[in-house]
């Protein structure tokens, strides 16, 4: 899940609200997740203003490629 909202993203900056219902998942599975990337600071916000929008941070638009390959190695993938 971590993944598809960062690459959801890496295409556009999005609100929760529009995370949720471009994933088809629950609001609240969104925020949760969010906050995780926030936390590790793959994602940011300009501030903490109710629907502002996410963005990928500039940490992870650098390790972009490194993000990939963790991502593939987790799923088994080469």
């Amino acid at each position: 899940m971590r993944f598809q909202i960062m690459m959801a993203l890496k295409d556009k900056p999005m609100n929760p609200n529009q995370l949720a219902k471009h994933l088809g998942v629950n609001y609240r599975t969104i925020i949760y997740h969010l906050d995780i990337l926030e936390k590790h600071g793959l994602v940011t916000r300009m501030n903490k203003a109710y629907g502002v929008p996410y963005f990928l941070s500039d940490y992870a638009e650098k390790n972009w490629e490194i993000i990939i390959n963790a991502v593939k190695t987790s799923r088994g993938e080469k």
